[in-house]
């Protein structure tokens, strides 16, 4: 839970600078913004014969849609820099699986490999390449309660430029499909911040 805490703090104090500096990052490779999408479950709580909060279900598999990340990346060697909206995914989703078997409480798993859709950006910097197994991103998750921290290691190309990047997103899930305790959670809102170092 400390190093839950310490990833928002963190996250938080970073994002703040992003927003004062505006949307051009100042160091090589250093980024943030937001990011929004709907998660898809295969049911998280509501087991029978409780306690509900507490069951597990093995290989729970997750989905994110619609994920789309508003904000900025630079390259590796800072002369490029992207500023803008850009969607993830194979037709725009991004699967995951639990390793653990999500609960109320708590959930971890792997996020299996996926694209960076090519973008353009208004700094002029595009992102193209962002495709597995060469590049794209992938990595892990974590949630306890109802935040999400999902670290993901990215690889790019911004204008023909290698962009290698470790990426954070720290999220808030809220259900808007099932209450996990009468009727399992299969749909919930991802909304929150991402920090590119």
């Amino acid at each position: 839970m400390r190093g839950i805490r310490r990833l928002i703090i963190v996250g938080a104090v970073a994002f703040g600078m992003f927003a004062t500096l505006g949307a051009t990052p100042a160091v090589a490779g250093v980024g943030g913004g937001q990011v929004t999408g709907t998660v898809f479950t295969d049911g998280i709580g509501a087991c029978p014969g409780g306690p509900t909060d507490l069951c597990r279900k093995p290989q729970n598999n997750i989905k994110f849609s619609g994920v789309l990340i508003t904000g900025s990346f630079a390259s590796n060697d800072g002369s490029q820099v992207f500023v803008g909206s850009v969607n993830v995914g194979t037709a725009n989703e991004v699967t995951a699986r639990s390793t653990t078997g999500g609960t109320m409480v708590d959930d971890i798993g792997v996020v299996f490999p996926f694209s960076v859709d090519d973008a353009i950006s208004a700094t002029g910097a595009n992102i193209t390449n962002g495709a597995p197994p060469t590049n794209g991103c992938s990595g892990t998750y974590q949630r306890v309660g109802s935040i999400v921290v999902v670290p993901l290691n990215c690889k790019f190309s911004l204008n023909g430029r290698a962009t290698t990047t470790a990426v954070t997103v720290l999220a808030q899930f809220s259900p808007t499909a099932g209450d996990g305790i009468t009727t399992p959670i299969t749909q919930a809102n991802f909304t929150g911040i991402y920090v590119a170092v």
